[in-house]
């Protein structure tokens, strides 16, 4: 505790210094009154049930039966899940080891913990035998194909997004706490299936979200390159971003582990995906409130080192129907489009049928 036995201290940094320790989240700012389908709430225990309800009812919700492939998805990952039961393949599994958990530990930062309050902090200053007990926790996991669900609890602030109304639930970003015990696991599996997929080469070419070796710099490149090729032709050339509402909350469950399952992950992946999306729930802090938890019917979650990998195999096959005419860069959950053309017209049409191929 030296940073607190200076002589000279301000009380920003004292107070600073002991969330640190005690783990408390930063203070929030939120209206006196929020308002939500007609309801307004005063007390901070009355406005996390709203901004839960808001929450449940409005983002994480289960995508609506309305097109006929939804229903042949439900059936066919019912029949997935059924098959998934049987015993794992130790052959062709390899067990999780202690130098991988040591690994992936000395990777995460000391950020605050989930539900749990079992903080980063405490795991780093190990003895042998936890790491014992965690490799046979983790290979446990694996072998029957169930995540502990306090794993899958998340405690959710809210931060008001810049310019936005205090009073209405949709102005305030989430942001999620999740088991650091069960993040460990879940970079390990990142780490496998990551490995997996790249020698296979499934991922987009052009996806350059959270990948090892690619960064943004990857695509505005493309992008650079393309402009001056164009316009040395003297061609006109122009370009599109899109960024994706709620993006990574409104995954479909059962269509991404029908995606899994048509690349023929290993089982052991498959199965641990589909323990991990089942079943988890959230709850609303503000202060020393805590809602109702909250089932999580859509979304990967946030937080989560698996979530940009899952996302980005769920939209793996979304520029499949792109215009030969027109190239794409994407960064996760952003994307860009561009194009060329000797004029005007023609460039705005090619565009215009790109984007509609997209949004479809």
């Amino acid at each position: 505790m030296s940073s607190l036995s200076g002589s000279k201290m301000c009380s920003d940094k004292v107070w600073g210094t002991v969330r640190k320790f005690h783990n408390k989240r930063a203070k929030q700012s939120h209206s006196a009154n929020l308002i939500y389908q007609n309801i307004t709430s005063n007390s901070d225990h009355d406005k996390v049930n709203l901004f839960a309800s808001y929450f449940e009812n409005e983002i994480f919700v289960e995508k609506p039966d309305h097109l006929p492939f939804h229903n042949q998805v439900r059936k066919k990952v019912d029949r997935i899940k059924r098959i998934l039961k049987g015993p794992v393949n130790r052959i062709l599994t390899s067990p999780i080891t202690i130098k991988e958990i040591k690994t992936i530990l000395k990777q995460f930062p000391n950020s605050s913990p989930g539900p749990d309050s079992i903080h980063n902090r405490c795991l780093k200053n190990y003895t042998a035998l936890l790491f014992q007990h965690l490799k046979k926790i983790y290979n446990s996991i694996i072998d029957i194909g169930h995540i502990p669900n306090i794993w899958k609890n998340t405690n959710i602030i809210l931060l008001l997004k810049k310019k936005k109304d205090k009073k209405q639930p949709s102005s305030y970003r989430p942001i999620s706490f999740l088991s650091c015990i069960g993040k460990i696991l879940e970079k390990i599996i990142k780490q496998r299936m990551a490995k997996e997929l790249n020698e296979r080469k499934i991922l987009p070419i052009h996806q350059a979200g959270f990948r090892e070796h690619k960064s943004t710099m990857y695509n505005i490149y493309r992008l650079e390159r393309f402009a001056h090729e164009h316009l040395d032709k003297r061609q006109h050339a122009a370009v599109i971003f899109f960024d994706v509402k709620a993006a990574f909350d409104t995954v479909w469950f059962d269509a991404l582990i029908y995606k899994l399952y048509d690349l023929r992950l290993p089982s052991y992946l498959i199965r641990y995906i589909v323990s991990f999306l089942d079943n988890r729930t959230a709850s609303i802090e503000i202060e020393n409130s805590l809602s109702k938890p909250f089932l999580l019917r859509s979304g990967t979650p946030q937080g989560s080192p698996l979530s940009p990998l899952l996302y980005i195999l769920y939209t793996s096959d979304s520029m499949n129907c792109i215009h030969q005419h027109t190239e794409h860069g994407l960064f996760a959950d952003d994307t860009a489009l561009w194009a060329s053309s000797n004029t005007i017209t023609n460039l705005k049409n090619r565009l215009q049928s790109s984007i509609n191929e997209f949004q479809n």
